[in-house]
């Protein structure tokens, strides 16, 4: 839930509240099955609140309190819905994301933080050859917020960064890799 969080991990695919999943113009596919729920747009800044008389940000306030109030396993297409649902219910503007390093039904598939891993679809790994001459575009800001590396670090990115390895890990000691 960080300042300005969007895409911060850079992964290949975003989806789109009610369009579905759209692809980076430059993506790097990745052989883990990584998830990154982001507090905002990258054109957004996320809001802190203060809830129980503790600090803390407004997306992740409103992620806990969607799992408490959930009364079964939720799909990520009702976790999202309900996201943005209890934001604007605190009106709050900033629009959660959801970015993954692979395409799946939001219908079909549970969210959960332990279990449900899905062994990587992607045809190929890596960032695709460019066409000589061609510099891609960004279509919703730069990634990691258009901050160079030590900047990003040094702001607390790092621990998306962490967060991301993490992931990968996890998917290639279960052998999705």
């Amino acid at each position: 839930d960080c300042c300005h969080s969007g895409t911060g991990l850079d992964l290949p695919f975003t989806y789109v509240q009610g369009r579905g999943w759209s692809v980076d113009s430059l993506p790097a596919f990745s052989p883990g099955d990584v998830q990154m729920f982001s507090g905002c747009r990258d054109d957004q800044t996320s809001a802190d609140v203060v809830a129980g008389g503790q600090a803390g940000g407004a997306m992740t306030n409103a992620f806990l309190a969607v799992l408490d109030n959930a009364r079964h396993d939720l799909k990520y297409h009702e976790l999202m819905d309900a996201l943005h649902r209890e934001l604007r219910r605190k009106r709050m503007s900033q629009k959660p994301q959801l970015s993954s390093s692979q395409r799946f039904d939001l219908r079909d598939r549970v969210f959960c933080l332990t279990d449900g891993f899905v062994p990587n679809g992607n045809a190929n790994l890596g960032r695709p050859p460019r066409q000589p001459g061609h510099r891609p575009h960004r279509k919703h800001g730069q990634a990691m917020g258009g901050m160079n590396l030590e900047d990003f670090l040094a702001g607390g990115g790092g621990g998306m960064a962490m967060a991301a390895m993490g992931g990968l890990l996890l998917s290639m000691a279960l052998g999705d890799h």
